[in-house]
């Protein structure tokens, strides 16, 4: 016990998640599946990747903006946390 409470959960998972990461890399390079060194695309290529991208995003920030809005004003219906619970719940099976 390091008396860190939700700071040190926090930073715990932060640096497993890092681990896990720099093991999953190690291991596709010993495996041959990732290049040592990456190549970056061509510009055409990125600009076509950001043309498309952008519709993609603005539409991800809109829903998700949305569905903010929406928490909020659900959590200013019901101070007892209920509601929100509830919709918080119908959320998750949306973004199934």
């Amino acid at each position: 016990n390091f008396g860190m409470g939700v700071s040190g959960v926090a930073l715990a998972s932060t640096v497993a998640e890092l681990c896990s990461a720099l093991v999953f890399v190690a291991l596709l390079r010993r495996r041959g599946l990732l290049a040592p060194k990456p190549a970056l695309p061509a510009i055409s290529t990125m600009k076509s990747f950001i043309q498309n991208g952008i519709a993609v995003q603005v539409r991800s920030v809109t829903t998700n903006l949305m569905f903010l809005l929406a928490v909020r004003r659900v959590t200013m219906m019901d101070p007892s946390g209920v509601q929100a619970a509830a919709y918080q719940v119908t959320q998750q099976f949306w973004n199934l």
